[in-house]
C-alpha cells in the first residue's frame, strides 16, 4: 500500500477542506445578498414607498443645495474679481470674454446637478430657470459692452458721447437690478419650501450675491455716516465708511460696513482757489491714486475705487467748492462738500470740508 500523503508543512486544513470552505463562503454571500434584496425590494414591490422617496430626495437635495451654493459663490466672486480688474485695466472686451467663460463653466456645473433624477422637483425647476436667465443675462451683457465700444468709437462730441454712455449704463443697471430681484425672490421661496418639506434649514444667506443684494436694497437697516476716506485711504483714492456703532464693528471682513474712520483731526492748511473757476475747469475723467473719478458736463458723477467698489451720483460746482450727492454700490448715501486748491488745467486738489478732512490729489486722464 502506498504511503499516505504527508500533512501540509506546519499542519493546517486539507486542500479539499479549503475548497469546501471557499464554496460555502461564496454560497453564504450570495444567499445573504439575495435575502437582503428581497427584504428591501420584494417581488411585488414595483417602486419605493413615499417615505423612502422622501429620505432619498432629502439626501440628494441637501447635497445639491450645498454644491449649488458653493458654485454660485465661486461664480459671483470670480465675476467680482474680473470687475475689479476691468476697472484697473479699462479693458471691457477682455472683461466680457472672461465673464462669458465663467458663465459657461457655471452652466455646466448646474447641468451636472440636474442629472440626478432624485433631486427635488422644485429645486430642478429653479435651476432650469436660472440657466434660462443666465443665457439671457450673458447675451444682454455682451450687447451692452458692444454698444459701449461703438459709442466710444463714434465721431461725436465728448458731451454727446458721455450722455449716450450714461443712458446705456442706466438701462443695463435697471435690467440687472430686475434680474437680481427675481432671482433673490425665487431662491428665498425655494429655501422656505425645502426647509418646511425636509424639516432642516436651507439658508438663503449662504449665497453671497443674495447677501450683497439685500444690503443694497436695505441701506436704512444699518445706516452709516459716510465720508470719502481718511488720510490713509485718501492716498489710495478709496472712500471709507464709518459704522453706526463704532464699539461693535463687524469682525473678520473688511468692507465699507466695518471700517471705522479715525477720530477728528485738524484739517491741513490749503490755499483756497481764486473765485475765477467754473464747473468747466473740473469736468473730465480724473485719477486719484488709483481711483477713477468722473465728473461729466451733465452733472453725473462716478467714483471707481481700486478695490472694485464704486460710487455714483451727481455733482456741481458752487462757491469754489465741489458738491457731490453720492450713492455707494451697497445703497449707502452721502452728501460731500470739497474745498478746492492748486487748480491747473490738468490737476487739482480737493479736501473734504468737514471731518475727517480727507485730502485728494486729482490728475486728469481725459477731458470732456
Amino acid at each position: 500500500m502506498a504511503d499516505a500523503s504527508a500533512p501540509v508543512s506546519g499542519g493546517g486544513s486539507q486542500p479539499s477542506t479549503i475548497l469546501r470552505n471557499i464554496i460555502v463562503g461564496a454560497i453564504t454571500t450570495v444567499l445573504g445578498s439575495t435575502t437582503v434584496y428581497f427584504i428591501t425590494h420584494g417581488k411585488d414591490k414595483t417602486e419605493p414607498s413615499a417615505t423612502e422617496k422622501l429620505l432619498v430626495g432629502k439626501e440628494v437635495t441637501t447635497k445639491a443645495w450645498k454644491s449649488y451654493v458653493a458654485m454660485d459663490n465661486i461664480y459671483y466672486k470670480n465675476v467680482m474679481g474680473l470687475s475689479k480688474e476691468m476697472v484697473e485695466t479699462k479693458n471691457i472686451i477682455n472683461y466680457k470674454n472672461e465673464v462669458l467663460k465663467e458663465a459657461e463653466s457655471f452652466k455646466k456645473d448646474v447641468e451636472n446637478i440636474l442629472k440626478d433624477p432624485n433631486l427635488d422637483n422644485s429645486f430642478s425647476s429653479l435651476l432650469n430657470r436660472r440657466l434660462d436667465r443666465e443665457k439671457e443675462s450673458v447675451e444682454k451683457l455682451g450687447a451692452y459692452i458692444d454698444r459701449l465700444e461703438q459709442i466710444r468709437n463714434m465721431s461725436i462730441s465728448d458731451q454727446e458721447k458721455m450722455q449716450r454712455l450714461q443712458a446705456e449704463d442706466n438701462g443695463y443697471r435697471q435690467y440687472s437690478m430686475s434680474v437680481l430681484a427675481r432671482a433673490t425672490t425665487e431662491v428665498e421661496d425655494l429655501a422656505k419650501n425645502l426647509t418646511d418639506k425636509y424639516a432642516q434649514p436651507f439658508n438663503v444667506e449662504e449665497f453671497l450675491a443674495v447677501v450683497d443684494y439685500k444690503k443694497l436694497m436695505n441701506p436704512e437697516k444699518n445706516k452709516p455716516t459716510v465720508a470719502p476716506g481718511d488720510s490713509n485711504s485718501a492716498s489710495k483714492g478709496t472712500p471709507v465708511t464709518q459704522v453706526s456703532n463704532p464699539e461693535e464693528p463687524a469682525k473678520g471682513k473688511i468692507s465699507p460696513d466695518n471700517i471705522i474712520t479715525p477720530v477728528e483731526k485738524k484739517p491741513k492748511e490749503i490755499n483756497n482757489p481764486k473765485p475765477a473757476y467754473s464747473a468747466r475747469n473740473f469736468t473730465g475723467e480724473w485719477n486719484a491714486a488709483g481711483a477713477l473719478i468722473t465728473l461729466s458736463p451733465d452733472g453725473e458723477m462716478g467714483w471707481e475705487m481700486p478695490n472694485g467698489d464704486y460710487v455714483y451720483g451727481t455733482w456741481r460746482f458752487a462757491n469754489n467748492q465741489i458738491l457731490m450727492n453720492a450713492t455707494y454700490r451697497n445703497g449707502q448715501r452721502a452728501n460731500w462738500v470739497f474745498n478746492l486748491s492748486k487748480v491747473t488745467t490738468s490737476s487739482f486738489t480737493m479736501q473734504l470740508a468737514v471731518q475727517p478732512y480727507n485730502l485728494y490729489y486729482l490728475v486728469k486722464n481725459m477731458d470732456y
